[in-house]
């Protein structure tokens, strides 16, 4: 019995010698995250935090307030404010024992919030991008539209001119500038989207 004893001892006084880390601590809580709009407002907005192991929690942050999540383990976690479609995502939000975290995050609701009308008919936002021989945008050129009555268009210091072009249609034209031959150009829209096209100009 008195031998035990003295083994433990010797464990006990050992451990405190060589500075062995404790297998406990204080209580913490593991994460914070603070939701925070554009303008500085704290706003009410949902917070879920989901896990490597497949776990997940949900909290409502009250307006004002921080959102408290407590015990979580060590492993990087995904923090999600916001409701789907309208969120805002934050990956391997990492975690250290013992060493609260705190997370801010700008959530801007109202612009999620802001409806837009949806567009009457699809179309092509179409960029045509002029530039010279020696790669350098050409300023002041003139696009105009083969059988159609749109208005010619004016080239900025970029060499860019917009326009749109309906879902299925499509548009020829021409490109002109001072000391540059006049450049033929074709540019569908099978399905809607943004696109751009880069013709070159060469010198007369």
């Amino acid at each position: 019995m008195k031998s035990t004893i003295r083994c433990l001892l010797l464990v006990g006084i050992a451990a405190i010698w060589f500075g062995t880390p404790p297998l406990y601590a204080q209580e913490y809580c593991s994460l914070r995250v603070k939701v925070v709009a554009p303008n500085g407002k704290r706003p009410e907005a949902q917070v879920e935090i989901r896990e490597k192991n497949g776990r997940r929690i949900e909290k409502e942050q009250a307006p004002g307030h921080d959102v408290t999540f407590c015990d979580l383990g060590i492993r990087p976690v995904t923090v999600i404010v916001g409701l789907k479609e309208c969120e805002v995502v934050v990956s391997d939000v990492y975690l250290r024992w013992g060493k609260p975290y705190t997370l801010r995050v700008v959530y801007d609701q109202e612009n999620c919030m802001d409806e837009r009308p949806p567009t009457p008919t699809p179309y092509c936002e179409t960029l045509l991008r002029v530039n010279s021989q020696d790669t350098k945008w050409v300023k002041g050129a003139t696009v105009k539209f083969d059988g159609r009555t749109w208005v010619p268009l004016q080239t900025d210091e970029a060499g860019r001119a917009l326009f749109s072009i309906g879902k299925g249609d499509s548009v020829q034209g021409s490109v002109s500038a001072p000391r540059f031959e006049t450049t033929k150009f074709s540019v569908g829209c099978s399905e809607p989207k943004s696109q751009e096209k880069i013709l070159m100009l060469r010198k007369k």
